[in-house]
């Protein structure tokens, strides 16, 4: 994993962990056909809502490459999300403001 991923993810972590944001419920409001999985522009709108904007959408489908690698950057499946996040020490909370 490049330097700038790992940089966001952990980021996304500790925001997450800091707001006290559920991640399920966040993610199920960008996710509104209940598919269990985000296309690039809805993952784009979910790190935008959390307070991330990356650089470009090429750095958006690296970011998804990595947290979820079987998708191949087309989507990002909620648990392979959470897997991914749990590794920089997300807290699982039952708040869902984002």
């Amino acid at each position: 994993m490049q330097a700038y991923e790992s940089q966001v993810l952990e980021h996304l972590t500790h925001l997450i962990n800091q707001r006290e944001i559920n991640l399920w419920e966040s993610f199920c409001l960008v996710d509104k056909a209940e598919l269990g999985h985000l296309t690039p522009m809805q993952f784009s709108n979910f790190l935008k809502a959390i307070g991330i904007k990356l650089e470009s959408d090429s750095k958006l489908l690296q970011l998804m490459r990595i947290i979820d690698p079987k998708a191949n950057g087309e989507c990002v499946h909620y648990s392979a999300l959470e897997f991914r996040l749990s590794v920089y020490g997300l807290l699982i909370t039952k708040q869902s403001d984002i």
